[in-house]
């Protein structure tokens, strides 16, 4: 039996007894308890960490695809830019061609006028008995008027009205034969240089 001490009113074993635990089963089997909540807890640390990589693996994997949705966007307006770069040089390349147009268009203009003033300076300087059979330029740029006219002294006329004018800097007669026929008239070729 159990002894009491003087002024306790339970036994002295019994207070003992209850701070301690006592455990009844075998040590084998709390082992297995003990590793058992190992194998628990290792069993749910292993699921947090599956499902966190495959958290990350799933973030990777969205990233990628919105990395190459941005790219193929990159690529596309790429190609559009290139396609801008090379209409821009499409029309470089037309504007190019109609300002060289557009000077060809104002010299032939500018010609034409030149023309048309050589012709009313010839018309104005011509006497009456002349006629052109025949105007043409050189390649040295000169003019060359062949025509016929009633006598040699008209030719001399001409050639001396078209120095007075002014509008050709040189005039010389490079050729002048007398018709066989029986009228005075003679055939006559003139070279023009222009002055203005």
């Amino acid at each position: 039996m159990l002894l009491k001490k003087k002024g306790d009113k339970k036994p002295h074993n019994i207070k003992k007894l209850k701070s301690k635990q006592i455990n009844l089963l075998p040590e084998e089997i709390l082992r297995r308890r003990k590793s058992g909540k190992n194998y628990v807890a290792a069993g749910i640390a292993a699921i947090i960490i599956l499902g966190f990589a495959s958290g990350v693996y799933i973030g990777i994997g969205r990233e990628i695809s919105r990395l190459d949705k941005l790219n193929a966007d990159m690529e596309e307006s790429s190609g559009t830019l290139e396609l801008a770069s090379e209409h821009q040089a499409f029309l470089d390349s037309v504007e190019k061609r109609v300002e060289e147009k557009r000077k060809i268009l104002q010299r032939i203009e500018e010609e034409n006028e030149s023309f048309t003033s050589m012709f009313s300076s010839l018309e104005e300087n011509l006497p009456t008995d002349i006629g052109f059979i025949n105007v043409t330029s050189s390649s040295e740029g000169e003019i060359v008027i062949k025509g016929t006219a009633g006598s040699e002294v008209s030719v001399a006329e001409f050639v001396h009205n078209l120095k007075d004018d002014g509008y050709f800097e040189k005039v010389f007669v490079s050729s002048i034969e007398r018709d066989s026929s029986e009228n005075s008239g003679c055939s006559f070729t003139l070279t023009c240089s222009f002055g203005r």
